[in-house]
């Protein structure tokens, strides 16, 4: 999700703002969904400032609530993402439809978790 909620701000130009994040930190899941879904929400408006806070969330998330070291990780899902093939040019055959609708399959980011 940080790395998505980059994309936006690059594409305008700008930087990730600074931003103080807050979230119920009892050790729920559900409270982190919770924040999650909210930080999304706020994306909607396309403003900087809220995908900024979204890419913050992930950040502080993934150093306090999952014990990682973000910044590794961040890095392997890039170097993940520029190593995949180049999209299939369009056709409409059903097998075509089915590679371009499929998730690419995620990064192993095991090797980032401090525990």
């Amino acid at each position: 999700m940080a790395y998505a909620a980059l994309a936006p701000i690059a594409c305008r130009g700008d930087d990730v703002v600074s931003t103080s994040v807050t979230w119920r930190q009892d050790g729920s899941v559900v409270s982190v969904v919770k924040v999650l879904c909210d930080k999304i929400s706020l994306c909607s408006t396309g403003e900087t400032a809220h995908y900024s806070t979204l890419y913050n969330i992930c950040e502080q998330l993934s150093r306090g609530f999952i014990n990682a070291d973000f910044d590794k990780a961040f890095e392997l899902v890039h170097r993940h993402l520029m190593l995949q093939p180049p999209p299939l040019t369009e056709d409409q055959s059903y097998a075509a439809r089915i590679v371009r609708a499929s998730l690419p399959v995620p990064p192993d980011l095991s090797e980032t978790l401090y525990e």
